[in-house]
């Protein structure tokens, strides 16, 4: 998949005459969609984290407090 960067997309759909509010909108949905994903993606790796047996020998050595 070709990615392309903001400035290219909004010169292309400004050329074809799509509203630059609109455009405006659709680029902070994508950031807020791309925020969440990762966000997401942290959660679950945390999430297995705080499974991990050794993680949680290691959390009780050191008195670590829970992670939430």
């Amino acid at each position: 998949m070709k990615t392309i960067k903001a400035s290219k997309l909004r010169e292309v759909l400004s050329s074809k005459g799509v509203n630059e509010g609109f455009i405006d909108r659709l680029l902070s949905r994508l950031k807020i969609a791309t925020t969440d994903q990762k966000m997401k993606s942290v959660e679950r790796k945390l999430d297995a984290l705080q499974k991990d047996k050794s993680f949680q020998a290691l959390a009780k050595k050191h008195g670590f407090e829970p992670l939430t």
